[in-house]
């Protein structure tokens, strides 16, 4: 521990430099869980500078931080097992350590003396635990890097410049990849987007004159729709890349995208890997998306390789060819399809001439692809007799040539022989000349002289994804040399390496691998328990940390393959079908998560789980489907609930029994639309998280009772439980868990009127924003819409667009439509309030108004609508405006509050129609009674029913009654902060005094209203107020004068 202030401020010195140096590995890394806990470090450092809590303890605990960025940064530039499950574990675990001590430092600084005083034990307790969980952690990693590498303080205090100065050089002169073997760092960390780049043009392509003329005429007369269909190993792809890096089809097309559709088995990921190549995140309404984005866009060629793999289910052909047809009207986007077979997708006008199924490659052609890959030939006599044996099927001269670049021609014709010989005494006389090629390579002299080189090659039959080599390396396969043997399948072109880096098989080889030879169930359950590890690390941190998601490209880009391995699982016994069953409950979780639907084979677990003894696997499949009712629905939910509970009870798993309830709760509350029975999970599930101390749990079902309680109408309840579960929340690092508190703090506390505090609870969102590297997340736009909702209730009109535009410069009509159209309809009301061009205002609604409909959303339709009708009545056209807000608020009144009361609020004001007042009074009339609905909890509509109903004794000349509601409404909009109708109460008030010959009293109430209607923009009504300022002081001086 440091004995000087001199020594506590070279740490924090110290720390933040060393700070910055991993912030910089971590640009040139593409890891952005080290710029979470750089953030997270600059936070920290000066709030413990400034503090005189725990002055001692802070220094020890900044000076462990400083140790653990320095191992960090070493692990970052030196060591290959940062990517392992175990070293991101500890990663994580940091970054979340740190999150409770920003917490905990800021909950301190924002208490008062008195209140610093009952919680200062509590603090103390925290931060202790906190030192506890760095200093394992930091053993932790010096256990990764050896013991020998254990510096002192003494030693950063004399280094630390120097080191700094060398990382920058490091970082400077040479990448990241040279320090880290073969692996490359784009792979580890990188966005599922790097799907999205094209193949290189292939470099050995011959034969294809005529197809290539032909393809790049058509797609050059926009638009196009063309297929390349033929078997396996015919050569479509490259048929395909040749057409794509063709200079007409370049300069034809201002975007080219290359799609490969091998591990698309669903009609949803064919979507994601579609959305991913465009660089769009993946949602819900994807495909709405997908087709505004072409839409928008400039001239497009989309390439879907391997495009039978979607399409040849039939429970996904549908889909798929509705999709396709879809992208077909475009215009301007052109379609090129690779499949299998001689069948293309219906519904779609294919261009003609249709180009043939492709045929073997001509003599010719064949010998200048052998040559090419031979390079030196002495005989052309051997290359026909060899050509003659592939059929001249593209893949078959490609491994024949490959086998006799390596062995020569003689010894390769020989072995030809020898192996069709054998096959045909065995009985297998109807092997094709490609599965005789294949098999040749499999037997070549270099496979034999690496026989792990063929185990390796077995799994790769079960990648359609490929593997990269992190995954290669970290999934601790017992392959010797696993790279070397990567190696080795290259040189005899039984495999390639994709644009990302990862390695892979083409389908007809993988194809043939499946069908001929045994796969080794001990090499899948390696490989299987890794992505196991992956998905339950990515659990273990989804409500903890936002770091969590650093590792979702890396599960993501794997979804093919962990289909195909689980696939596999269940088809085999033992213990892995337990395991794979355990895979998909995880995988499934992550999908739902991801907005990516159900795992498909979630529906093959009722099948396989009553064969499985095991309680934990039986009570998961029920909460994971549970979770997943909007695509799946158990057939008697009360039943599967109560079962699940039984499973966790007999093995006394209470936290998982929490989960349960939760879950159950969801179920009851929002499905069944049950709140008693839901808050009676949510009371289970409190009980049993404080039982086994699960802060997670709690979490969740307090956040869940707070939304019932303002579901219910009950805002002041739901906001006590919010705010426990946000401080049980931010003193364990559970980042989503304080964002739920947050977000329901923010919302009942706005049903309950009390504006102000909660734009205090919405800064504090800004603030975890800040820290917890949200700002990419759903949870910023939640925080923007909310205070900009406030600011808008609040009448501060200016401070709301302010809010409503960054929402719209951070949205776009693409990426996110509803919240861009959110965006745009919120300032086209604003526009409205404030006066500005009807034409202007028009045009927005005409543009929210057409994103709605596109994403096919029901409420922002009649939202638009209702602002039509806001501009007809501020244009003078009363009638109109007033059949509108009756027809929504028939239509709305049942289902949705907050359409209705705006709706009444504009038929129960007497400055519309005034020659209709018996109607207006009727409507202030309903207007209260339906704003005091116990399920309206709605605090600013009762008070606005209040003026109206007020302004309507007024017209009726019951000025003393009218004067105390019109109070009472003032008193209301005063506390609430509301300008707008503060002003009109006080305008009205201002009548009553003026009708009672009062001129004095209405002149001053009225001088009060003037700057309230500035604030709120006004014009019109601060022109009106002041008109009647100075009508109020002449007949001030006139009664004087009488006087």
């Amino acid at each position: 521990m440091p004995s000087t202030s001199t020594q506590a401020d070279k740490i924090f010195e110290y720390t933040a430099v060393a700070a910055n140096v991993l912030r910089q590995v971590a640009a040139a890394t593409d890891m952005p869980v080290f710029d979470t806990i750089c953030t997270l470090v600059a936070a920290i450092v000066p709030i413990v500078q400034a503090t005189k809590f725990q002055r001692a303890r802070c220094s020890q605990i900044m000076e462990i931080i400083h140790q653990l960025l320095y191992f960090l940064t070493n692990l970052a530039i030196s060591s290959e097992d940062i990517q392992s499950p175990k070293a991101i574990q500890d990663i994580f675990q940091f970054a979340m350590i740190l999150q409770k001590i920003d917490a905990c430092l800021r909950e301190q600084q924002d208490l008062g003396t008195i209140k610093q005083l009952f919680k200062q034990s509590e603090l103390v307790a925290q931060l202790k635990r906190c030192e506890t969980e760095l200093t394992t952690v930091l053993n932790q990693f010096k256990t990764i890097q050896g013991a020998s590498f254990n510096p002192t303080v003494q030693e950063f205090d004399t280094e630390i410049d120097k080191y700094h100065q060398e990382l920058l050089e490091i970082l400077s002169s040479q990448s990241m990849t040279d320090n880290r073997s073969s692996i490359e760092w784009s792979s580890i960390n990188s966005s599922l987007a790097s799907l999205a780049l094209s193949p290189a043009s292939p470099q050995i392509f011959f034969g294809r004159d005529t197809e290539l003329k032909g393809l790049v005429e058509s797609l050059c007369k926009l638009p196009a729709r063309a297929v390349i269909l033929g078997p396996g190993g015919i050569g479509k792809t490259a048929l395909a890349l040749a057409v794509l890096h063709d200079s007409l089809v370049t300069d034809k097309y201002q975007v080219q995208n290359f799609i490969s559709c091998d591990s698309a088995y669903t009609s949803d990921l064919l979507l994601e890997r579609t959305a991913l190549s465009l660089g769009l995140k993946m949602s819900r309404g994807v495909q709405g998306m997908i087709v505004r984005h072409l839409s928008a866009g400039p001239s497009c060629l989309m390439i879907w390789d391997n495009f039978e793999s979607p399409w040849e289910p039939i429970e996904n052909r549908k889909k798929v060819e509705e999709f396709l047809a879809l992208i077909a009207e475009i215009p301007h986007v052109s379609i090129l399809l690779t499949m299998r077979g001689a069948e293309r997708p219906s519904n779609i006008q294919w261009t003609r001439p249709f180009l043939p199924p492709l045929t073997p490659l001509s003599s010719s052609a064949a010998y200048e692809t052998f040559v090419e890959i031979v390079d030196e030939v002495q005989d052309d006599h051997e290359i026909y007799q060899l050509l003659n044996l592939t059929d001249n099927l593209p893949l078959a001269v490609h491994l024949i040539a490959n086998i006799a670049s390596s062995e020569g021609l003689s010894n390769t014709f020989e072995r030809w022989n020898s192996e069709k010989t054998n096959l045909l005494s065995a009985g297998y006389d109807k092997h094709s000349n490609l599965e005789l090629s294949i098999m040749l390579s499999l037997s070549s002299p270099r496979m034999l002289a690496s026989p792990r080189a063929a185990e390796l090659l077995d799994l790769m039959s079960l990648l359609p994804d490929g593997i990269s080599d992190i995954d290669l390396q970290q999934s601790n396969l017992p392959i010797l040399d696993i790279l070397h043997c990567k190696i080795v399948l290259i040189r005899s072109a039984l495999a390639y390496v994709d644009q990302t880096g990862k390695l892979k098989v083409l389908a007809p080889i993988r194809e043939y691998l499946q069908t001929s030879k045994p796969l080794s169930p001990l090499l899948v359950q390696h490989l299987q328990a890794h992505f196991i590890d992956l998905l339950k690390l990515w659990t273990q941190f989804m409500d903890k940390s936002s770091v969590g998601d650093g590792i979702i490209p890396r599960i993501g880009s794997n979804l093919g393959n962990l289909h195909s391995i689980f696939s596999y699982g269940l088809r085999s016994k033992g213990d892995i079908v337990k395991e794979t069953a355990e895979g998909i409950i995880l995988l499934n979780g992550f999908n739902l998560t991801m907005n990516r639907g159900l795992m498909p084979l979630m529906l093959s677990l009722p099948e396989i789980l009553p064969m499985i003894n095991d309680h934990t696997l039986h009570g998961q499949y029920v909460i994971s489907s549970l979770q997943s009712e909007v695509f799946y629905t158990l057939p008697d939910a009360t039943k599967s609930i109560a079962e699940a509970r039984n499973h966790f009870k007999v093995i006394g798993d209470l936290e998982a029994e929490a989960q349960l309830c939760n879950v159950a709760a969801g179920h009851f509350g929002y499905t069944q639309e049950d709140s008693k029975l839901a808050n009676q999970f949510y009371d289970d599930a409190l009980a049993l998280a404080e039982r086994c101390d699960s802060q997670t749990e709690q979490v969740r079902a307090l956040t869940g009772h707070a939304a019932q309680q303002w579901k219910s109408g009950n805002p002041g309840q739901g906001r006590e439980l919010a705010r426990k579960a946000y401080k049980i929340a931010a003193a364990s690092g559970l980042i989503r868990g304080q964002c739920d508190g947050i977000r329901w703090q923010a919302l009942c506390t706005e049903a309950l009127g009390d504006f102000n505090s909660a734009l205090q609870v919405l800064q504090k969102g800004k603030e975890l924003v800040l820290t917890a590297g949200l700002h990419t997340g759903g949870f910023e736009g939640l925080i923007l819409n909310l205070e900009g909702e406030i600011y808008n209730l609040k009448t501060e009109y200016s401070r709301a667009r302010k809010v409503h535009e960054q929402i719209l410069s951070q949205t776009s009509v693409i990426m996110s439509p509803l919240q861009h159209a959110d965006a745009v309809l919120n300032i086209a009301m604003l526009d409205i309030a404030t006066g500005v061009s009807a034409n202007i205002v028009l045009e927005k609604l005409e543009n929210a108004t057409s994103i709605y409909q596109a994403a096919n959303y029901f409420r922002g339709v009649p939202q638009c609508q209702y602002a039509a009708a806001e501009l007809e009545l501020r244009e003078g056209r009363l009638a109109e405006a007033h059949t509108t807000f009756q027809q929504l608020f028939d239509k709305f009144q049942p289902i949705d509050h907050q359409i209705a009361c705006l709706c009444l609020l504009r038929l129960a004001d007497t400055r519309h129609l005034p020659e209709k007042h018996r109607e207006t009074a009727h409507w202030s009339t309903v207007f209260l009674a339906y704003s005091l609905l116990p399920l309206s909890r709605d605090l600013l509509a009762v008070y606005q029913a209040l003026q109206c109903f007020g302004n309507v004794l007024l017209w009726h000349g019951a000025h003393d009654e009218a004067f105390n509601v019109l109070s009472t409404a003032l008193e209301g909009f005063s506390l609430m902060d509301v300008h707008k109708h503060r002003a009109e109460c006080m305008q009205a008030i201002g009548d009553i005094h003026s009708s009672n010959g009062e001129y004095s009293k209405a002149a001053e109430i009225w001088a009060q209203a003037r700057p309230l209607f500035e604030q709120s923009q006004q014009s019109r009504s601060v022109a009106d107020i002041s008109e009647r300022i100075e009508n109020s002081k002449k007949a001030v001086e006139t009664s004087s004068n009488l006087s």
